[in-house]
């Protein structure tokens, strides 16, 4: 049905203030590029990754992913019921029970909606997209929206996994309530990045259990940098992991070759080294 564009990142300001948010968008390498004019919902972009920030006031939980925004060709009212235009943000929702928003729009550009606040070419960190989530939920009504707007859905012995057209992944497992508990983000350069969010002080985890025996001439490289790999030389995801700090959620960025899906072995490695 649809592909997944954008995230939605919903605080209270009363609670939580503006600016470690916005230092800690601005040190990962978003730029804010415009405005909502009334709600003062802002949109925060790097290439095709793209963060909604929206204050909200009466909202109670702590500051956390809590929406998702999906491309979809056909009227989101005749698709499902319960849908809403959502006055904050000019986009049609559907709210689940968990409070959690899925948002419809026609295209995958947002400039229309919004004023723009700045236009200038920014440095970068690399990162170009967001890959997929990692969400624990009991609630069954957003399990059935999933379903309803996913192109496939895989079941296994921990997660369900809905997979969109643009084969954005949604890890779902239903025996716990802690939300979205992790983001997967791409970038064409692992290494690149890893330089650039250093450079700004931002935390990595401090791998020591690196196997470098299949990745032939990258071995040094991956070692100097202190990033993780999966798979050997000619098919691999190389990735590193930013614990939550002012942004409540954990963050893999990886680069790939012929490693198109987000592996489970993969999340399970890094919900160990977050218990340790």
């Amino acid at each position: 049905m649809s592909d997944a564009v954008f995230l939605e990142y919903r605080f209270n300001p009363e609670r939580e203030p503006y600016q470690p948010l916005f230092d800690r968008l601005g040190k990962l390498g978003f730029t804010q590029r415009s405005i909502h004019s009334v709600s003062n919902v802002e949109v925060w972009v790097q290439a095709r990754a793209i963060i909604i920030v929206q204050p909200d006031y009466t909202y109670s939980g702590v500051g956390q992913i809590m929406g998702l925004g999906i491309v979809s060709k056909s009227h989101p009212m005749d698709e499902m019921d319960n849908v809403y235009l959502d006055e904050m943000t000019d986009f049609y929702a559907r709210e689940c029970d968990n409070s959690f928003k899925f948002y419809f729009t026609e295209t995958e550009s947002l400039t229309h909606l919004y004023k723009s606040t700045n236009s200038a070419p920014s440095v970068t960190s690399g990162i170009n997209a967001f890959g997929g989530l990692v969400i624990s939920s009991t609630d069954t009504d957003f399990k059935a929206v999933l379903t309803q707007i996913a192109e496939k859905q895989e079941n296994s012995e921990k997660y369900t996994k809905f997979i969109f057209k643009n084969k954005f992944t949604i890890f779902l497992r239903d025996d716990r309530d802690e939300g979205v508990e992790l983001i997967v983000a791409e970038t064409v350069d692992v290494f690149s990045t890893t330089s650039y969010i250093s450079a700004r002080g931002i935390r990595t985890v401090q791998f020591d259990d690196l196997d470098v025996s299949k990745f032939g001439t990258m071995a040094h490289k991956i070692k100097g940098y202190n990033v993780k790999p999966f798979g050997n030389e000619h098919s691999y995801s190389i990735e590193n992991y930013i614990p939550k700090e002012d942004f409540n959620v954990d963050l893999v960025f990886r680069s790939r070759k012929k490693y198109i899906k987000i592996k489970e072995d993969t999340l399970d490695y890094y919900e160990s080294i977050e218990t340790q």
